[in-house]
């Protein structure tokens, strides 16, 4: 005789986790503004056009229905007049000339956003306002600025390649052009060159800021010669000017905005003595950069500020510099750094992926950090913060004195084969081993509380246990890891987007008993040969086993869980489920049903009928067999103390989802009047 034990004062509660580090490219990013002019109805249709009407009895121009090539915008629609183009309204479509009546008084941001074929379209004599972004990346060739026009928003015609020249009309307040280039009226902000402009240009005395996206992708221009008295130069400024190989900034530049030089060729850069502030990619993938002179007065080095510099292998950090931002370094050629004594700031793996670079050093004296063996930690040893991707360590041992490992700490750490990690450690950073191609062996410590994303994605690890004191196994943990088992324990509620996504060696995996969710794509790939989801499981995500082609079963301990269409594309499975469960049709997704034919029954934990009623304690039997199914109950475990108090054979007939057919309910009336009272089942 089998049995199957189950306490009812247990009951009463309910039985129950990039491919590479973030790189910011400063293009027009499409952030969706709201509507300007009040709310606005549902949306219309007048001659492939879509329109709104706004509060104020005015139209907007929202979309289109038809790709347009030659576009005409009536000056009315319904009687009322058209005074606004939308947001991305007509943005990637087909037009090649628009025609924009007099009656338009605002051109929202992004409106004719990367319209390459659009060589035609002047700018009506009402329009008061341009978005931003508004015209950028279009072929247009001319442009007039008209008189009415007072705000242009920040790259409204960057990006405009075949643009060569800008003119405004004598009577505009807020702007004027001078050589093709546009202006304020004082002539001190430099606000857009268009693009088309080549050779050397020289910008005039008295400007003293460059504005954002100013000279963004001037492809033509070879030099661009500074004034004295300029004080800053915008985000994204010379973002794309390719053919520049030198660049002299002027002492008194205070300010270079973030991504200013973004993608240039410059070989070598000497900044002045007057900059205290080096933003956020200033230099960010500048290939052929090798010098770099830095301000005696810096203070500040931005995330990402030499990334993707290959060039550069040597670089000395001033001791004024107390603050060393995200990624600062990645993927640079640096052969060696030594952190001075002065910082006490350091953001996210600021060397990260430095492929020549075997150590990091920190200065004697230094109050915040220190180095150990070439791998940075914060002073007191609490967290690892980086080590050097060319590390010669093939064998590591965290010390114990260790309770976080940072982001990014280990990342692209090709020679380690193996990491010990001490119990000390509660925390491991999103990225710490990712790309650890040669890391077979990192057993994670019994008391870490957080695992981050893509942690050991695109690692070597074979064997995982996860400990039990985590909740949750995020995005892309383990994606592509060469795991061959992983053992999750019970207090893991969810699994991640990716967390186990091709994992090509992963043939079983045993699901946690209080999982609910199931990310999408979370075991895409994976080779899995069975599978048990738990009764807890709520929802499982678009393509969570897409592709898990020897997967032919999958066992469902409770009632049907949300599914998208493609969670199981590609899986040649059969969705089997317990008599007594509910919400199962003839599919669950893309994936065919059947009833489960157990060995033994199954108490079905998760059914709402499990626990205290009106009529006792009560719960449902499952077992789609013609057998007898014998309660037996005690007050006590001790043996011999068992006795029965219920009986039932459980028939089955294909069809039927009634209580009797395969399963029934169980009722113990007595159970009320006692202190505790265990259940279980013989057969």
């Amino acid at each position: 005789m089998k049995t199957n034990l189950f306490s009812s004062n247990q009951a009463e509660g309910s039985p129950a986790a990039r491919h590479s580090a973030p790189a910011i490219r400063p293009v027009f990013l499409a952030v969706l503004l709201l509507l300007l002019g009040g709310k606005t109805a549902s949306a219309q249709t007048f001659n492939g056009l879509k329109y709104s009407v706004t509060t104020s009895n005015t139209v907007t121009i929202t979309g289109y229905t038809v790709n347009p090539t030659v576009l005409v915008i009536p000056d009315a629609i319904a009687g009322l007049p058209v005074t606004t183009i939308g947001n991305y309204a007509f943005a990637n479509s087909a037009v090649t000339s628009v025609t924009i009546p007099a009656s338009v008084t605002s051109i929202q941001s992004n409106a004719f956003y990367q319209c390459t074929s659009l060589v035609s379209g002047a700018l009506p004599a009402g329009v008061t306002s341009i978005g931003y972004g508004a015209f950028a990346y279009t072929a247009l060739t001319n442009l007039l600025i008209p008189a009415n026009l007072t705000s242009i928003g920040d790259g409204a015609f960057g990006g405009c390649t075949a643009l060569g020249a800008i003119q405004v009309d004598p009577l505009n307040p807020a702007y004027v052009s001078v050589d093709g280039v546009l202006f304020n009226p004082s002539q001190t902000t430099l606000i857009q060159c268009p693009a088309r402009k080549a050779n050397a240009y020289t910008i005039p005395v008295g400007v003293t800021n460059i504005g954002i996206f100013a000279f963004f992708n001037c492809y033509y221009l070879t030099d661009v010669i500074l004034p004295a008295g300029l004080t800053s130069i915008g985000h994204s400024a010379f973002y794309g000017c390719e053919s520049l190989n030198s660049m002299t900034i002027p002492n008194g530049v205070t300010t270079i905005g973030s991504y200013a030089f973004d993608d240039l060729y410059v070989t070598s850069v000497a900044l002045p003595d007057s900059l205290t502030d080096l933003g956020e990619g200033a230099f960010y993938d500048c290939e052929s950069l090798a010098q770099v002179s830095l301000s005696g007065n810096l203070t500040r080095l931005g995330a990402q500020v030499f990334a993707y510099c290959y060039s550069l292998t040597d670089l000395t950090i001033p001791s004024s510099v107390t603050s060393i931002g995200d990624y600062a370094f990645m993927n640079s050629g640096l052969t060696s750094i030594t952190i001075p004594r002065s910082v006490t700031n350091i953001g996210v793996a600021p060397f990260s992926v430095c492929q020549s670079l075997p150590a990091i050093q920190v200065a004697p004296l230094n109050p915040a950090y220190r180095a150990v063996g070439g791998i940075l930690f914060d002073q007191n040893q609490t967290t690892l913060i980086q080590c050097a991707a060319a590390t010669s360590l093939k064998t590591f041992t965290i010390p114990g004195t260790v309770t976080g490992i940072g982001e990014g700490a280990f990342y692209y750490c090709q020679s380690l084969t193996s990491v010990t990690i001490p119990d000390s450690v509660i925390r491991i950073g999103a990225s710490a081993f990712e790309v650890c191609r040669g890391l077979t062996n990192a057993p994670l410590p019994a008391g870490l509380l957080s695992l981050g994303d893509l942690a050991f994605a695109f690692s070597a690890v074979t064997n995982v246990a996860i400990p039990g004191g985590l909740t949750s196994i995020g995005n892309s943990v383990f994606t592509q890891a060469h795991l061959g088992s992983v053992t999750i324990p019970d207090g893991v509620t969810s699994i991640g987007t990716n967390a186990f996504k091709e994992c090509h060696y992963l043939r079983s995996v045993q699901l946690p008993n209080r999982l609910t969710t199931l990310g999408s794509q979370a075991f895409m790939s994976c080779p899995l040969t069975n599978l048990t989801i738990p009764g807890s499981v709520t929802s499982i995500g678009a393509a969570a086993f897409f592709g898990c082609g020897s997967l032919t079963n999958a066992y469902f301990q409770g009632n049907a869980p949300t599914v998208d269409v493609r969670t199981f594309y590609g899986t040649p499975m059969t969705a089997r489920y317990l008599p007594g469960t509910t919400g199962w049709s003839t599919n669950l997704g893309d994936a065919p049903t059947a009833v489960w034919v157990q060995s033994h029954p199954e108490i079905l934990y998760t059914s709402p009928q499990m626990g205290l009623n009106s009529n006792g304690f009560g719960f449902p039997i499952s077992w789609a067999s013609n057998a007898t199914v014998v309660v037996q109950a005690s007050t006590t475990l001790a043996p011999g103390s068992w006795s029965p108090i219920s009986s039932n054979t459980l028939s089955y007939t294909p069809g039927s989802t009634q209580e009797g057919n395969g399963w029934t309910t169980f009722t113990d009336p007595a159970a009320a009047n006692q202190p505790s009272r265990f259940y279980h089942l013989a057969w």
